[in-house]
């Protein structure tokens, strides 16, 4: 049976934490460039909290975000460090949002260079 994108951007809310990071793993790792894969993470970790939300840690750093959402990724980002240690799960997360979009910027120089 095969499943769409959309199906698994709906189920990255799916009340079973094992769905959820089975979804996200399967988009990340295809490198999905949907933007409601991240309205849907950051819908997860508002519903369910950041440590819980995923099982797995979440490979944000594979989502697309667009610049019309990084004020979202950038106060998203700042509020989940504030107070925490680099190693929290939860600052990592932070980190990952701010590498994402890097990664993403990065990516897209070398494709209008080569």
């Amino acid at each position: 049976m095969a499943v769409s994108d959309n199906q698994l951007i709906r189920w990255l809310g799916h009340s079973d934490p094992r769905v959820r990071s089975a979804c996200l793993d399967l988009l990340s790792n295809s490198y999905a460039s949907d933007p409601e894969i991240l309205t849907s993470v950051i819908s997860a970790w508002d519903q369910y909290g950041v440590e819980a939300a995923y099982s797995d840690f979440p490979l944000i750093s594979h989502l697309a975000i667009g610049p019309d959402q990084m004020p979202v990724v950038l106060a998203r980002a700042r509020e989940l460090a504030e107070g925490r240690k680099l190693t929290d799960r939860v600052c990592r997360c932070a980190g990952k949002l701010a590498e994402a979009r890097k990664d993403i910027k990065s990516k897209k120089r070398r494709l209008k260079k080569g």
